[in-house]
């Protein structure tokens, strides 16, 4: 009996004849240096560029990574650049608007976690800053722009990986 590998997406991409979008994930042929950015990799690591709207990941030892396409803050004033590490995560989180986005528009409401308008999306890691995480989101067409209030959207399918595989823990540089 042959071994053959199933996949749900080359199977789509068959059935579609090839017109599927490319997934926002890449991966390099080889392992993106993480030495930049961090002392050591021994956690894993998450470097978000903000310039290059992408996300870096680095499973511990610094042996694999895997590269997203990220919303990043819509202006400088709302950016925030440095060193954090992840200290939470939430499956489907409920979203807060900042004392900020109430200042600008006292009527905005939370939304609870797993409503289908919830910007957060399904999943959301928080980092070591007050109001900054990375997460889903319920409009997938501003992953890849520059369109958040601080924090970082990605697409459902590598929130979801994130979510399974970085630890509490994971420290986060913000370029």
């Amino acid at each position: 009996m042959s071994a053959t590998h199933f996949s749900r997406r080359a199977a789509l991409a068959t059935l579609a004849g090839g017109a599927l979008m490319v997934p926002s994930i890449t991966r390099a042929a080889t392992v993106a240096d993480w030495t930049p950015y961090f002392p050591n990799i021994t956690r894993g690591g998450l470097h978000f560029s903000t310039d290059a709207r992408q996300l870096t990941w680095w499973a511990p030892g610094g042996t694999i990574s895997r590269v997203m396409t990220s919303a990043v803050p819509r202006s400088e004033d709302l950016t925030r650049r440095g060193s954090t590490e992840i200290v939470r995560k939430q499956r489907n989180p409920s979203w807060s608007p900042t004392p900020d986005m109430l200042a600008k528009n006292p009527d905005i409401r939370p939304t609870p976690g797993g409503a289908p308008d919830n910007p957060l999306g399904s999943y959301a890691l928080y980092f070591d800053w007050t109001y900054y995480a990375v997460h889903g989101t319920n409009n997938p067409d501003s992953v890849g722009t520059a369109a958040s209030s601080g924090c970082f959207r990605l697409a459902a399918e590598d929130i979801e990986f994130l979510y399974y595989t970085v630890q509490v823990g994971t420290p986060v540089v913000v370029s």
